[in-house]
């Protein structure tokens, strides 16, 4: 594909993009959808969502995600736009190398931002509030299976940026150093990102939880498990992505790239669901909460 060609293919990739992303946005924006995703989190999560104070904060909570997440992605878009009038515009594998790389990560910044700084209810200040005896860790939330499968694909990020490093190094008359480089400078950005994630756990989990029942207790670690999920698929992604540019460096097969991206991506989202997680039995209401007076360090 000639330079020219490869633009204008980008061109329409990152329009087409625009307006994906207009169209999430404006779903978003719609209460009904908002309404439904709760009753599905209620019946995944087995948590009443009978009471109106709740069913209305939960409701609201969904749709400002949903809306930060469209516009998270419509950034990654305009960013990409600008890609277009730099020389990555002219290469045939801007959306793997440059469009869908933004995007996670422009898309994953907004969302972690609003996770950590949005509380889920406002108890009054003078009401009592209920709150664990323990602090919990990730751990409590992700479980073994999940911290150890995310931790895998965290070290797997190191094997395409090591690959694509010999391939630099050890260069052979049938592979694509762009790609090359590319696959490299997005493995060690997979690699980089796991402190990242370590450290927005501990701002994430060190935040009080502002809750006057322990149904509202539980609400809020549902929607904490959420934000964990999408921060380490956000992660787990560009040594996807990595892994798929060397396979194309070697082979020049863009078509068994693009599988390896969509497949994986899907199995991420099967591992760490975001979209309605359940909640684990140890984080289910019970008796072993407190209450504590409103202010208290644990509330």
């Amino acid at each position: 594909m000639d330079p020219q060609t490869a633009l204008t293919t980008n061109i329409v990739l990152v329009a087409l993009s625009g307006v994906l992303a207009g169209c999430f946005l404006a779903w978003a924006l719609l209460p009904s959808r908002s309404e439904r995703r709760a009753l599905r989190w209620s019946e995944n999560a087995d948590l009443p969502l009978q009471e109106s104070p709740i069913a209305d904060r939960i409701v609201a909570r969904l749709r400002q995600d949903a809306i930060t997440a469209a516009t998270g992605a419509a950034v990654g878009v305009a960013l990409g736009a600008l890609g277009l009038l730099s020389p990555v515009g002219k290469d045939p594998d801007f959306p793997i190398t440059f469009l869908l790389p933004i995007m996670l990560t422009v898309s994953a910044l907004v969302s972690a931002a609003v996770g950590v700084r949005a509380h889920l209810f406002a108890p009054d200040p003078l009401s009592r509030r209920v709150a664990r005896t323990r602090a919990l860790t990730s751990a409590d939330y992700l479980g073994v299976t999940r911290r150890a499968l995310w931790l895998a694909t965290a070290i797997l990020s190191l094997c395409p940026a090591i690959g694509a490093s010999w391939l630099l190094l050890h260069p052979s008359p049938s592979f694509t150093p762009g790609l090359a480089v590319a696959a490299l400078v997005i493995g060690l950005l997979g690699v980089s990102g796991v402190p990242l994630v370590h450290r927005f756990e501990r701002m994430l989990l060190e935040r009080a939880q502002p809750a006057s029942t322990p149904i509202e207790l539980a609400w809020d670690d549902l929607f904490r498990i959420s934000t964990l999920h999408s921060v380490r698929i956000a992660c787990a992604a560009p040594g996807v992505i990595s892994a798929a540019l060397v396979v194309t460096a070697i082979t020049g097969d863009r078509f068994l790239a693009s599988q390896i991206i969509v497949w994986s991506l899907l199995a991420l989202q099967l591992v760490f669901p975001t979209t309605s997680p359940g909640l684990p039995a140890r984080l289910r209401p019970r008796p072993r909460l407190q209450s504590v007076p409103a202010g208290s360090s644990l509330a």
